[in-house]
């Protein structure tokens, strides 16, 4: 079970290097993504004001995660699906109207 954890365990369990650093600043920037498309959600009246963008941008993202792992070391052909609809939930219980979230 361990080594099936990941090459991202592995790298993030060594001292500071190249990869390590590209991987973290790639992953800050898509989490910053995600944060910058609530805010931008949030101005335009579509999802709650008063949510911090980064507790569902933390979120979205482990759902993402979560199928990208299921998916590509279990092979569970459904883990996307089941992202998508917990994305889909998680969307509709912050959206100021929750029926016009596809």
């Amino acid at each position: 079970m361990a080594q099936s954890r990941s090459a991202g365990g592995e790298v993030t369990a060594k001292p500071s290097d190249g990869l390590r650093d590209l991987l973290a600043q790639a992953r800050r920037d898509w989490l910053r993504l995600y944060e910058q498309t609530i805010r931008d959600a949030q101005q335009l009246g579509q999802l709650d004001a008063d949510v911090d963008p980064a507790q569902p941008a933390f979120e979205l993202d482990a759902l993402a995660t979560a199928a990208n792992s299921a998916a590509l070391l279990l092979d569970d052909t459904s883990a996307y699906q089941r992202s998508r609809a917990g994305i889909r939930t998680r969307l509709r219980a912050l959206a100021t109207r929750p029926e016009e979230v596809p």
